[in-house]
């Protein structure tokens, strides 16, 4: 509710916060929209959020979980208002991720330093990607909602119900945020937004693969439709030697949403492949992990298909 507010606050004449994406030819939206959905988001869930970082690290010091999200939020803040550079934002990026690791140092007490580096590279992998889904109204928030639903019906499965209680708290203000944000949008999440988000997925996933709730397979099938689009097109543009971090319209839900299926049609199709993916996470949880292999691999082909269909078809272009 609080959220639900200060969105309506935020996308007022009237807001003290006026932070606002201006559209470029790159860009789905035609006039200035606010960006500060991510701020509503953060102060309507602040206690349970605290409440979450102290939950799962009782045994150890919540300051790093903490500060790593705080300096998440802080420099993507600072992109939203005047645009920070990829190099300051990457090392921003790794700091926060590596800070968060050191409170997990003895789950991968096992690990050499090259592993460990390697788990960082890929959480910050993981949140950049998730960023770079945030270009289509109500995409990333319809993502976000799925994960937190997920990962909360799984946490109230294994008993543990703080962290349970704070997923369905965050999904409420997800929400919240998708009434103003369905197309056409009236505010966006804002790299605040995402980067923080995405850093919470990150940050509960290696808490349950450290906790043995599940393995690496599963947030990797619920984040799929993000890392599968994301992933393939930052792939295309370094092999035709293209700069990965500059804006582009190269990803697959730009392609089909500027064609003539339109965004609402392509906001459709995306959410029912995330809530599937989302379903299929949940059947999948007390499967082997060969199962859960092939079940990531047949989705992927289906992935595949889909998107040579809407290219065979005429609707974009391969």
């Amino acid at each position: 509710m609080t959220t639900f507010f200060l969105i309506r606050y935020f996308i007022s004449q009237n807001s003290f916060i006026r932070i606002l994406d201006n559209p470029n030819n790159r860009s789905l939206h035609t006039k200035p929209i606010p960006r500060t959905g991510g701020i509503a988001i953060y102060s309507g869930v602040l206690l349970p959020l605290i409440y979450c970082f102290s939950s799962f690290v009782r045994e150890s010091n919540v300051l790093y979980p903490l500060l790593g999200f705080i300096i998440m939020v802080i420099v993507s803040l600072m992109d939203d208002i005047k645009g920070v550079s990829p190099l300051i934002r990457l090392t921003m990026h790794f700091l926060g991720s590596g800070i968060f690791l050191v409170n997990y140092i003895s789950f991968f007490s096992v690990l050499s330093l090259l592993q460990l580096f390697i788990i960082i590279f890929f959480v910050v992998w993981f949140i950049n990607l998730y960023n770079f889904m945030d270009g289509l109204d109500g995409l990333c928030g319809s993502m976000s909602l799925s994960g937190f639903l997920v990962f909360g019906i799984i946490f109230f499965q294994h008993e543990i119900f703080d962290l349970s209680l704070f997923c369905f708290i965050f999904a409420g203000a997800l929400i919240a945020l998708l009434a103003f944000n369905f197309p056409p949008a009236k505010i966006f999440m804002g790299d605040a937004g995402a980067i923080g988000i995405g850093y919470l997925f990150a940050v509960l996933s290696v808490y349950c693969v450290c906790k043995g709730i599940f393995t690496l397979l599963i947030p990797v099938i619920i984040f799929l439709p993000f890392i599968y689009d994301a992933s393939l097109t930052l792939i295309k543009r370094i092999l035709r030697g293209e700069k990965p971090w500059q804006a582009h319209r190269e990803h697959f839900y730009q392609r089909l949403a500027t064609s003539d299926i339109g965004k609402l049609k392509t906001l459709y199709l995306e959410i029912v492949i995330i809530f599937c993916c989302g379903s299929a996470v949940l059947y999948l949880l007390k499967n082997s992990v060969i199962t859960q292999f092939f079940s990531l691999f047949f989705l992927i082909i289906v992935l595949i298909i889909i998107e040579k269909f809407f290219i065979k078809s005429g609707h974009i272009k391969k």
